[in-house]
């Protein structure tokens, strides 16, 4: 597709398509890998998740985790206005 006939966003993702995926794989890389291994703690859930959902769960609980690394780096002390500390 040549790109003068770019004329809505649909032509214009589908020429660009590849590189606006590389790009955010370069910028947001997945928190969790396949090959990693997963929490203990899965396994006592009452469902057995799909693999695919243990990825998904594993990314989720990461970026939780990181957030709230940040946010006690942030706060500092214990006299921080984080509703968590009072």
């Amino acid at each position: 597709m040549k790109e003068d006939n770019i004329n809505s966003i649909f032509t214009y993702l589908r020429c660009h398509a590849a590189l606006l995926g590389d790009r955010i794989l370069q910028e947001y890389p997945a928190l969790h890998q396949f090959d990693d291994a997963a929490s203990p703690r899965i396994e006592e859930l009452l469902r057995k998740p799909f693999p695919a959902q243990t990825i998904a769960i594993m990314g989720v609980a990461k970026r939780w985790q990181k957030a709230r690394t940040a946010l006690s780096f942030k706060t500092g002390t214990a006299s921080s206005s984080y509703r968590g500390s009072r």
